[in-house]
Protein backbone atom coordinates (compact mmCIF):
# COMPACT_ATOMS: atom_id res chain seq x y z
CA UNK A 1 0.00 0.00 0.00
CA UNK A 2 2.82 2.39 0.88
CA UNK A 3 4.65 1.64 -2.37
CA UNK A 4 1.65 1.61 -4.69
CA UNK A 5 3.14 4.39 -6.82
CA UNK A 6 6.13 2.20 -7.70
CA UNK A 7 3.86 -0.76 -8.39
CA UNK A 8 1.69 1.29 -10.76
CA UNK A 9 4.70 2.50 -12.74
CA UNK A 10 5.92 -1.05 -13.43
CA UNK A 11 3.36 -1.90 -16.13
CA UNK A 12 5.35 -3.12 -19.15
CA UNK A 13 2.89 -2.09 -21.91
CA UNK A 14 1.22 1.28 -22.41
CA UNK A 15 -2.30 -0.16 -22.59
CA UNK A 16 -1.86 -1.96 -19.25
CA UNK A 17 -2.89 0.13 -16.26
CA UNK A 18 -2.13 -0.95 -12.71
CA UNK A 19 -4.14 -0.18 -9.60
CA UNK A 20 -4.27 -0.86 -5.88
CA UNK A 21 -7.56 -1.20 -4.01
CA UNK A 22 -8.47 -1.71 -0.39
CA UNK A 23 -11.76 -2.53 1.32
CA UNK A 24 -12.82 -3.38 4.86
CA UNK A 25 -15.79 -5.35 6.12
CA UNK A 26 -17.66 -6.25 9.28
CA UNK A 27 -20.00 -9.23 9.65
CA UNK A 28 -21.84 -10.73 12.58
CA UNK A 29 -21.33 -14.39 13.44
CA UNK A 30 -23.72 -16.70 15.31
CA UNK A 31 -27.41 -16.51 14.50
CA UNK A 32 -28.13 -13.46 16.65
CA UNK A 33 -31.63 -12.85 17.91
CA UNK A 34 -32.76 -16.44 17.27
CA UNK A 35 -32.20 -18.98 20.10
CA UNK A 36 -29.03 -20.87 19.26
CA UNK A 37 -27.84 -23.93 21.15
CA UNK A 38 -25.42 -26.73 20.36
CA UNK A 39 -24.58 -30.03 22.05
CA UNK A 40 -21.47 -32.21 21.79
CA UNK A 41 -20.94 -35.66 23.26
CA UNK A 42 -17.57 -36.84 24.56
CA UNK A 43 -16.84 -40.51 25.20
CA UNK A 44 -13.88 -42.21 26.86
CA UNK A 45 -13.26 -45.56 25.15
CA UNK A 46 -11.94 -48.65 26.90
CA UNK A 47 -8.49 -48.15 25.38
CA UNK A 48 -8.18 -44.69 26.92
CA UNK A 49 -8.93 -42.84 23.69
CA UNK A 50 -11.63 -40.19 23.33
CA UNK A 51 -14.39 -39.78 20.77
CA UNK A 52 -15.93 -36.38 20.05
CA UNK A 53 -19.43 -36.55 18.57
CA UNK A 54 -20.98 -33.46 17.04
CA UNK A 55 -23.70 -32.65 14.56
CA UNK A 56 -21.66 -29.97 12.78
CA UNK A 57 -20.84 -30.62 9.13
CA UNK A 58 -17.29 -30.77 7.78
CA UNK A 59 -17.51 -29.05 4.40
CA UNK A 60 -13.81 -28.36 3.97
CA UNK A 61 -13.53 -25.59 6.55
CA UNK A 62 -11.48 -27.81 8.90
CA UNK A 63 -13.82 -28.02 11.89
CA UNK A 64 -13.03 -31.72 12.44
CA UNK A 65 -9.34 -31.15 13.17
CA UNK A 66 -10.15 -28.05 15.23
CA UNK A 67 -12.47 -30.06 17.49
CA UNK A 68 -9.77 -32.72 17.88
CA UNK A 69 -7.29 -30.00 18.86
CA UNK A 70 -9.68 -28.46 21.38
CA UNK A 71 -10.34 -31.87 22.95
CA UNK A 72 -6.65 -32.77 23.10
CA UNK A 73 -5.82 -29.46 24.76
CA UNK A 74 -8.66 -29.63 27.29
CA UNK A 75 -8.07 -33.31 28.14
CA UNK A 76 -4.25 -33.14 28.10
CA UNK A 77 -3.81 -36.01 25.69
CA UNK A 78 -2.20 -36.59 22.31
CA UNK A 79 -4.32 -35.44 19.38
CA UNK A 80 -3.90 -38.90 17.86
CA UNK A 81 -5.91 -40.22 20.81
CA UNK A 82 -8.98 -38.20 19.76
CA UNK A 83 -11.43 -39.42 17.13
CA UNK A 84 -14.12 -37.12 15.76
CA UNK A 85 -17.50 -38.23 14.43
CA UNK A 86 -19.55 -35.54 12.70
CA UNK A 87 -23.09 -35.26 11.36
CA UNK A 88 -24.20 -38.86 11.89
CA UNK A 89 -27.84 -38.72 12.95
CA UNK A 90 -27.62 -42.12 14.63
CA UNK A 91 -24.57 -41.19 16.74
CA UNK A 92 -24.19 -37.45 17.13
CA UNK A 93 -26.24 -34.95 19.14
CA UNK A 94 -27.79 -31.86 17.61
CA UNK A 95 -25.16 -29.14 17.34
CA UNK A 96 -27.58 -26.96 15.36
CA UNK A 97 -27.07 -25.86 11.76
CA UNK A 98 -23.56 -25.44 10.39
CA UNK A 99 -23.83 -21.83 9.31
CA UNK A 100 -23.27 -18.24 10.40
CA UNK A 101 -19.47 -18.73 10.62
CA UNK A 102 -19.90 -20.28 14.04
CA UNK A 103 -19.13 -24.02 13.87
CA UNK A 104 -15.88 -23.71 15.83
CA UNK A 105 -17.43 -21.18 18.21
CA UNK A 106 -20.58 -23.18 18.96
CA UNK A 107 -19.26 -26.75 18.86
CA UNK A 108 -15.97 -25.74 20.47
CA UNK A 109 -17.70 -24.18 23.47
CA UNK A 110 -20.03 -27.16 23.83
CA UNK A 111 -17.00 -29.47 23.64
CA UNK A 112 -15.22 -27.50 26.37
CA UNK A 113 -18.32 -27.92 28.56
CA UNK A 114 -18.23 -31.66 27.95
CA UNK A 115 -14.47 -31.82 28.54
CA UNK A 116 -14.90 -30.07 31.89
CA UNK A 117 -17.36 -32.76 32.97
CA UNK A 118 -15.04 -35.52 31.74
CA UNK A 119 -12.08 -34.03 33.63
CA UNK A 120 -14.17 -33.98 36.79
CA UNK A 121 -15.12 -37.66 36.33
CA UNK A 122 -11.50 -38.65 35.66
CA UNK A 123 -10.21 -36.83 38.73
CA UNK A 124 -12.86 -38.29 41.02
CA UNK A 125 -12.16 -41.83 39.87
CA UNK A 126 -8.41 -41.28 40.02
CA UNK A 127 -8.77 -39.89 43.54
CA UNK A 128 -10.42 -43.13 44.64
CA UNK A 129 -7.80 -45.28 42.92
CA UNK A 130 -4.80 -43.33 44.18
CA UNK A 131 -6.22 -42.27 47.53
CA UNK A 132 -5.31 -38.68 46.76
CA UNK A 133 -7.39 -35.52 47.35
CA UNK A 134 -8.94 -33.99 44.23
CA UNK A 135 -7.16 -30.68 44.68
CA UNK A 136 -3.78 -32.45 44.32
CA UNK A 137 -4.66 -34.09 40.99
CA UNK A 138 -3.89 -32.85 37.49
CA UNK A 139 -4.22 -34.20 33.96
CA UNK A 140 -0.94 -34.75 32.17
CA UNK A 141 -0.16 -36.59 28.90
CA UNK A 142 -2.91 -39.20 29.17
CA UNK A 143 -2.67 -39.67 32.94
CA UNK A 144 -4.24 -38.27 36.07
CA UNK A 145 -1.31 -37.58 38.38
CA UNK A 146 -0.79 -36.34 41.91
CA UNK A 147 1.12 -33.07 42.08
CA UNK A 148 2.18 -33.98 45.63
CA UNK A 149 3.27 -37.61 45.41
CA UNK A 150 3.82 -38.06 41.68
CA UNK A 151 1.68 -41.21 41.61
CA UNK A 152 -0.49 -41.51 38.54
CA UNK A 153 -3.13 -43.59 36.77
CA UNK A 154 -3.74 -43.74 33.02
CA UNK A 155 -6.96 -42.87 31.22
CA UNK A 156 -7.07 -46.46 29.99
CA UNK A 157 -7.02 -47.76 33.56
CA UNK A 158 -9.81 -45.37 34.51
CA UNK A 159 -11.96 -46.07 31.45
CA UNK A 160 -13.27 -49.45 32.61
CA UNK A 161 -14.20 -48.15 36.06
CA UNK A 162 -15.95 -45.11 34.62
CA UNK A 163 -17.73 -47.32 32.06
CA UNK A 164 -19.17 -49.52 34.78
CA UNK A 165 -20.55 -46.44 36.52
CA UNK A 166 -21.84 -44.95 33.27
CA UNK A 167 -19.53 -41.96 33.64
CA UNK A 168 -17.41 -42.54 30.53
CA UNK A 169 -19.82 -40.56 28.36
CA UNK A 170 -20.77 -36.93 28.93
CA UNK A 171 -22.60 -34.27 26.98
CA UNK A 172 -21.72 -30.59 26.78
CA UNK A 173 -24.10 -27.78 25.92
CA UNK A 174 -23.49 -24.21 24.82
CA UNK A 175 -26.25 -21.64 24.47
CA UNK A 176 -25.33 -18.53 22.53
CA UNK A 177 -26.59 -15.42 24.35
CA UNK A 178 -29.68 -14.10 22.59
CA UNK A 179 -29.76 -10.46 21.53
CA UNK A 180 -33.11 -8.71 21.62
CA UNK A 181 -34.25 -7.41 18.21
CA UNK A 182 -34.03 -3.67 17.73
CA UNK A 183 -37.51 -2.18 17.53
CA UNK A 184 -38.36 -1.05 14.02
CA UNK A 185 -35.37 -2.84 12.46
CA UNK A 186 -35.48 -5.73 10.01
CA UNK A 187 -31.91 -6.76 10.84
CA UNK A 188 -31.06 -9.54 13.30
CA UNK A 189 -28.65 -8.02 15.83
CA UNK A 190 -25.50 -9.86 16.89
CA UNK A 191 -23.21 -9.91 19.89
CA UNK A 192 -20.16 -11.15 18.02
CA UNK A 193 -18.52 -9.71 14.93
CA UNK A 194 -15.83 -10.63 12.41
CA UNK A 195 -13.70 -7.92 10.81
CA UNK A 196 -11.44 -8.08 7.79
CA UNK A 197 -9.51 -5.99 5.31
CA UNK A 198 -8.56 -6.94 1.75
CA UNK A 199 -5.95 -5.40 -0.53
CA UNK A 200 -5.93 -6.08 -4.27
CA UNK A 201 -3.24 -5.41 -6.87
CA UNK A 202 -4.60 -5.52 -10.42
CA UNK A 203 -3.70 -4.93 -14.04
CA UNK A 204 -6.40 -3.69 -16.44
CA UNK A 205 -5.95 -4.13 -20.18
CA UNK A 206 -7.51 -0.98 -21.65
CA UNK A 207 -7.54 -2.59 -25.10
CA UNK A 208 -9.72 -5.53 -24.09
CA UNK A 209 -11.14 -4.75 -20.64
CA UNK A 210 -9.52 -7.86 -19.17
CA UNK A 211 -8.62 -7.48 -15.50
CA UNK A 212 -5.85 -9.61 -14.00
CA UNK A 213 -5.47 -9.78 -10.22
CA UNK A 214 -1.78 -10.06 -9.40
CA UNK A 215 -2.04 -10.32 -5.63
CA UNK A 216 -4.61 -10.38 -2.84
CA UNK A 217 -3.83 -9.67 0.80
CA UNK A 218 -6.34 -10.54 3.53
CA UNK A 219 -5.99 -9.31 7.10
CA UNK A 220 -8.53 -11.07 9.30
CA UNK A 221 -9.52 -10.49 12.92
CA UNK A 222 -9.33 -14.14 13.92
CA UNK A 223 -9.69 -14.03 17.69
CA UNK A 224 -7.19 -16.77 18.40
CA UNK A 225 -6.09 -19.05 15.57
CA UNK A 226 -6.47 -22.67 16.65
CA UNK A 227 -5.18 -24.26 13.44
CA UNK A 228 -2.92 -21.93 11.40
CA UNK A 229 -2.92 -24.11 8.26
CA UNK A 230 -6.69 -24.51 8.36
CA UNK A 231 -7.13 -20.79 8.97
CA UNK A 232 -4.97 -19.89 6.00
CA UNK A 233 -6.70 -22.41 3.74
CA UNK A 234 -10.17 -21.20 4.67
CA UNK A 235 -9.27 -17.56 4.12
CA UNK A 236 -7.64 -18.40 0.77
CA UNK A 237 -10.82 -20.23 -0.24
CA UNK A 238 -12.95 -17.22 0.65
CA UNK A 239 -10.60 -14.95 -1.30
CA UNK A 240 -10.89 -17.16 -4.38
CA UNK A 241 -14.67 -17.22 -4.08
CA UNK A 242 -14.64 -13.42 -3.83
CA UNK A 243 -12.42 -13.27 -6.91
CA UNK A 244 -14.98 -15.25 -8.89
CA UNK A 245 -17.80 -13.03 -7.64
CA UNK A 246 -15.87 -9.92 -8.64
CA UNK A 247 -14.65 -10.93 -12.10
CA UNK A 248 -16.60 -13.75 -13.70
CA UNK A 249 -19.61 -15.27 -11.93
CA UNK A 250 -22.92 -14.14 -13.42
CA UNK A 251 -26.26 -15.90 -13.26
CA UNK A 252 -28.03 -14.97 -16.50
CA UNK A 253 -31.79 -15.39 -16.12
CA UNK A 254 -34.36 -14.84 -18.82
CA UNK A 255 -38.09 -15.35 -18.27
CA UNK A 256 -37.34 -17.21 -15.06
CA UNK A 257 -34.86 -19.65 -16.61
CA UNK A 258 -31.14 -19.81 -15.88
CA UNK A 259 -29.35 -19.48 -19.20
CA UNK A 260 -25.91 -20.65 -18.08
CA UNK A 261 -26.39 -23.71 -15.85
CA UNK A 262 -23.15 -25.44 -16.87
CA UNK A 263 -19.63 -24.79 -15.59
CA UNK A 264 -18.66 -24.16 -19.22
CA UNK A 265 -20.95 -21.12 -19.26
CA UNK A 266 -21.17 -20.15 -15.57
CA UNK A 267 -17.53 -19.40 -14.97
CA UNK A 268 -15.71 -19.83 -11.66
CA UNK A 269 -12.00 -19.38 -10.94
CA UNK A 270 -9.68 -22.26 -11.81
CA UNK A 271 -6.00 -22.71 -11.03
CA UNK A 272 -4.65 -20.29 -13.70
CA UNK A 273 -6.90 -17.51 -12.34
CA UNK A 274 -5.57 -17.68 -8.79
CA UNK A 275 -3.14 -14.90 -7.84
CA UNK A 276 -0.68 -14.82 -5.00
CA UNK A 277 -2.69 -14.66 -1.76
CA UNK A 278 -1.16 -13.43 1.48
CA UNK A 279 -3.09 -14.15 4.67
CA UNK A 280 -2.40 -12.18 7.85
CA UNK A 281 -4.25 -13.05 11.08
CA UNK A 282 -4.81 -10.44 13.76
CA UNK A 283 -5.16 -12.26 17.08
CA UNK A 284 -7.16 -10.53 19.76
CA UNK A 285 -8.77 -13.44 21.65
CA UNK A 286 -12.56 -13.37 21.94
CA UNK A 287 -13.34 -14.02 25.60
CA UNK A 288 -16.52 -15.95 24.78
CA UNK A 289 -14.88 -18.21 22.19
CA UNK A 290 -13.17 -21.57 22.76
CA UNK A 291 -9.59 -20.67 23.68
CA UNK A 292 -10.37 -17.22 22.27
CA UNK A 293 -11.38 -18.31 18.74
CA UNK A 294 -13.83 -16.35 16.58
CA UNK A 295 -15.77 -17.16 13.44
CA UNK A 296 -13.95 -16.49 10.15
CA UNK A 297 -16.00 -18.29 7.51
CA UNK A 298 -17.71 -15.43 5.69
CA UNK A 299 -15.46 -12.47 6.43
CA UNK A 300 -12.72 -13.68 4.07
CA UNK A 301 -15.14 -13.43 1.12
CA UNK A 302 -16.87 -10.12 1.80
CA UNK A 303 -14.14 -7.46 1.20
CA UNK A 304 -12.56 -9.06 -1.89
CA UNK A 305 -14.91 -7.79 -4.60
CA UNK A 306 -14.95 -4.17 -3.38
CA UNK A 307 -11.15 -4.22 -3.06
CA UNK A 308 -10.85 -5.41 -6.68
CA UNK A 309 -13.37 -2.84 -7.93
CA UNK A 310 -11.52 -0.10 -6.04
CA UNK A 311 -8.27 -1.28 -7.64
CA UNK A 312 -9.84 -1.11 -11.12
CA UNK A 313 -10.95 2.43 -10.35
CA UNK A 314 -7.46 3.28 -9.12
CA UNK A 315 -6.00 1.95 -12.37
CA UNK A 316 -8.46 3.52 -14.82
CA UNK A 317 -10.35 6.24 -12.94
CA UNK A 318 -13.54 4.46 -14.00
CA UNK A 319 -15.99 3.37 -11.33
CA UNK A 320 -17.88 0.14 -12.05
CA UNK A 321 -21.28 -0.21 -10.44
CA UNK A 322 -22.15 -3.65 -11.77
CA UNK A 323 -20.68 -7.09 -11.20
CA UNK A 324 -19.00 -9.07 -12.53
CA UNK A 325 -16.12 -6.92 -13.78
CA UNK A 326 -15.87 -9.13 -16.86
CA UNK A 327 -13.81 -8.00 -19.85
CA UNK A 328 -17.01 -6.96 -21.64
CA UNK A 329 -18.35 -4.92 -18.73
CA UNK A 330 -14.99 -3.28 -18.04
CA UNK A 331 -14.41 -2.52 -21.74
CA UNK A 332 -17.79 -0.81 -22.22
CA UNK A 333 -17.36 1.16 -18.98
CA UNK A 334 -13.96 2.33 -20.22
CA UNK A 335 -15.37 3.16 -23.63
CA UNK A 336 -18.25 5.14 -22.18
CA UNK A 337 -15.75 7.15 -20.12
CA UNK A 338 -13.36 7.60 -23.07
CA UNK A 339 -10.66 5.61 -21.30
CA UNK A 340 -9.89 2.76 -23.69
CA UNK A 341 -6.34 2.68 -25.00
CA UNK A 342 -7.42 3.67 -28.51
CA UNK A 343 -9.46 6.60 -27.22
CA UNK A 344 -6.57 7.98 -25.19
CA UNK A 345 -3.99 7.87 -28.00
CA UNK A 346 -3.15 11.07 -29.91
CA UNK A 347 -4.90 11.19 -33.28
CA UNK A 348 -2.73 11.16 -36.40
CA UNK A 349 -2.58 14.46 -38.27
Amino acid sequence: WRNQGEFKKDADRPWIKRGVGVASAIKGFTIGAIPDKGEVELELKQDGRFVVKSGVVEMGQGVSIVLAQIAAEALKCDINDVDVILADTSLTPDTSVTSASRATFLAGNALLDAAGKMVENLKREAGEVLGEPLEDLELLDGYVASKRSGRRVSYEELAEKLGIKGLNRVRGVYKVPVVKPIEGSLEIPHLYFMLGVALALVEVNTLTGFTKVLKLVEIIDAGRVINPIGFEGQVEGGAIQGLGYALMEEAKIERGYLQNPELSTYLIPTAPDIPEIEVIPIEYPEESGPFGAKGIGEISLIPIAPAIINAIHDATNVRLNKLPASPENVYWALKKAGKTYRQTQPKNK
